[in-house]
């Protein structure tokens, strides 16, 4: 933790003392190598750091006009706070492995409850519901997956027992491993609200599409693209890399602050419903050992009283190793989900301000016409919220937001990953999973 907080520290001295783009640039560089464990740090960890250096920035602006001395300030205030025994469980899952996404967000979640709040905006509701659930997620997994283990410890007579027993220890590591890129994609978009009044991540998520759907789907791209609302030059880099490239076809997606929130509390009865169906010996769980000519080899973790189209996590043999699938969907439904967005717009903007997104207490607001007379308060623009989209199941809204966490936290993760959309390709991806995938169903399934 020492690390980071020195790390960021330098980035920040070379800010304020007004060096050059490139020593800056450089420098944080390296500084994200450095968290990353010594591992090349691609752009988009460059990226994604600059939101939290930018937010301790700020925060040490309000200590002193000396630049050293504030930012020695504001790292004694993060030290002081992780000190305080009532801090010490805070975000336990990620501080070992993501120390400076910890101590951000421990941070403003303070900073947000103080009566002279610092904030530019304020971030209590959502935010800290999304962090609260967060944590409450990493205890229900923790108890689902050691209660898991426990009984495949207890019943299982396999010769690949051990396997079986790494295999669901690695999942448990990569449901640990995307929590922690909640926490991430939410805590740096509170951040990014402190400068600029946006509560909307934009970016462009692929589908894999067969070719005989490839004219359809490009024609339903190309009207989407040429809605007034989609018109924005803020959205005109979204907009160009929306296209179909044989056999992937990338499909425009927003997600907003709330979404973040909404998807965490929705994993958190997810994963409590996984404990409690393992407790009462409830716990179901689909399985698909070898694939057939139309579907892959998979195991689903079903809670109990699931119905269709609800989430729940897969874990697919691909053809060279193995996914955890975070929610479900396909690239007419995303495509759908554009089409939403854009018909509720009505031929308008679609707000992306923090402050009309959200009102203080997380909840969404409603746009007023100013022309309406009073009663005022319907809806006349849109506000952006996959998880509130009444015409995808549960399972799909949860693929949306979870590719774009995935999307946010590839460059970020310490753990080796990859990801496609809502697919984590992460610590269960190892070869002798792969090869014994069938034998390892039959050795875990309750």
């Amino acid at each position: 933790m020492e690390d980071a907080l020195t790390g960021a520290a330098e980035v920040m001295l070379l800010q304020k003392a007004g060096a050059n783009i490139d020593s800056i640039q450089k420098q944080t560089q390296c500084y994200a190598s450095q968290l990353l464990g010594g591992r090349p740090a691609p752009v988009s960890s460059v990226l994604q750091l600059k939101e939290y250096i930018a937010y301790l920035g700020q925060m040490a602006d309000s200590h002193s006009p000396v630049p050293e001395r504030a930012i020695h300030s504001i790292i004694d205030e993060v030290r002081a706070l992780l000190e305080k025994p009532e801090n010490e469980l805070f975000l336990h899952f990620l501080m070992d492995d993501y120390p400076l996404t910890g101590m951000v967000a421990l941070h403003i979640a303070t900073e947000s409850k103080r009566p002279d709040s610092r904030l530019t905006r304020d971030v209590e509701g959502w935010y800290r519901q999304a962090i609260e659930s967060a944590e409450q997620a990493s205890m229900y997994a923790d108890l689902f997956f050691s209660g898991w283990i426990h009984k495949v410890e207890t019943r299982c007579r396999s010769e690949i027992k051990k396997l079986a027993l790494d295999f669901i220890k690695d999942l448990h590591s990569d449901v640990r491993t995307f929590l922690a890129g909640c926490v991430h994609m939410g805590t740096a978009m509170a951040c990014h609200a402190q400068r600029e009044d946006c509560a909307v991540y934009m970016t462009n998520t692929p589908f894999r599409v067969r070719k005989h759907e490839e004219k359809a789907l490009e024609q339903r791209l190309m009207n989407i693209k040429q809605m007034d609302c989609y018109a924005d030059e803020r959205f005109s880099d979204i907009m160009k890399g929306a296209r179909i490239e044989s056999p992937f076809l990338y499909v425009p997606t927003f997600v907003s602050v709330v979404d973040i929130r909404d998807f965490l509390l929705h994993f958190t009865s997810y994963m409590r419903q996984m404990h409690e169906g393992l407790q009462d010996n409830k716990m179901r769980t689909f399985a698909r050992p070898e694939a057939t000519k139309q579907k892959q080899a998979r195991l689903v973790l079903d809670p109990p009283n699931s119905r269709q189209g609800d989430f729940r996590l897969r874990i697919d043999k691909e053809e060279r190793q193995l996914a955890v699938d975070f929610g479900g969907i396909d690239a007419s439904k995303a495509l759908d989900n554009a089409e939403w967005l854009g018909d509720r717009s009505d031929g308008k903007e679609i707000i992306m301000s923090y402050s009309q997104l959200s009102a203080h207490n997380g909840e969404l607001s409603r746009v007023e016409d100013p022309r309406e007379q009073f009663p005022r308060g319907a809806a006349k623009q849109a506000y952006v919220s996959v998880m509130q989209n009444p015409n995808l199941t549960p399972e799909q809204r949860c693929a949306i937001v979870s590719s774009t966490v995935l999307r946010a936290f590839n460059g970020i993760s310490k753990h080796p990953m990859t990801h496609f959309s809502y697919h984590l390709r992460g610590t269960v991806s190892k070869p002798e999973y792969h090869a014994q995938f069938p034998n390892i169903i039959a050795a875990v399934r309750m």
